[in-house]
């Protein structure tokens, strides 16, 4: 991304329009995908939520030395049956939480961090303790921080944004500083839905 290059319009009426806007469009794909998700945690179940997440999302599992959808579903399965991933998930600890997203986003040796994938699939477990990173998240992010002269700038680079622990930190930053300037509270799965529409539109990425 080029320093200096986008301007982030921020109001309450930009932003229900871009949450609008993907409500919209993606509408029976974020039903199916809630139903997988309260569904069981078996295998079967498990696989598919993968499968539908890497396809819906584009989360290029399989590509670029990641694990594929088959070597990530038996991974979390095991997670579920051996390291209580699902109150690794739901935890109030946000270290534990943490935990969660680190041992899903590390699938093994040998493979890159599947970032962008795990944080898809804690999200989807719990819309409100996990918001998502993906290549527009982080664009939006980093321009909002750097434009906005009361948002702290210090330490914020395009390459430390790509860190998911340093990300949940400038996600809430920039939530609560939209929440304020349009004088509404939007919940996490809002912000998610607006800073992956409108980064979508104007092609504002890391």
């Amino acid at each position: 991304m080029s320093e200096g290059r986008y301007t982030v319009e921020i109001s309450k009426e930009i932003v229900d329009k871009y949450i609008k806007d993907f409500d919209e469009l993606y509408e029976k794909k974020e039903k199916l995908l809630k139903e997988l998700f309260e569904a069981k945690e078996g295998f079967n179940n498990i696989f598919l939520r993968v499968v539908v997440l890497n396809d819906f999302y584009s989360t290029n599992l399989g590509r670029y030395d990641n694990a594929n959808v088959e070597e990530m579903a038996v991974h979390i399965y095991e997670g579920y049956k051996n390291k209580d991933l699902d109150e690794l998930i739901s935890s109030d600890d946000y270290n534990k939480r943490i935990e969660a997203y680190d041992y899903i986003s590390k699938v093994g040796e040998g493979f890159s961090r599947a970032s962008s994938f795990a944080s898809k699939y804690c999200n989807w477990c719990e819309p409100e303790k996990f918001p998502i990173m993906d290549s527009y998240a982080k664009g939006m992010i980093y321009c909002i921080v750097h434009e906005y002269e009361s948002l702290d700038k210090k330490n914020v680079t395009q390459t430390k944004i790509a860190d998911y622990e340093f990300f949940c930190e400038q996600f809430e930053k920039v939530r609560s500083f939209i929440n304020e300037k349009c004088n509404k509270t939007y919940s996490v799965k809002d912000v998610d839905k607006f800073l992956w529409s409108y980064g979508k539109e104007k092609d504002i990425k890391i």
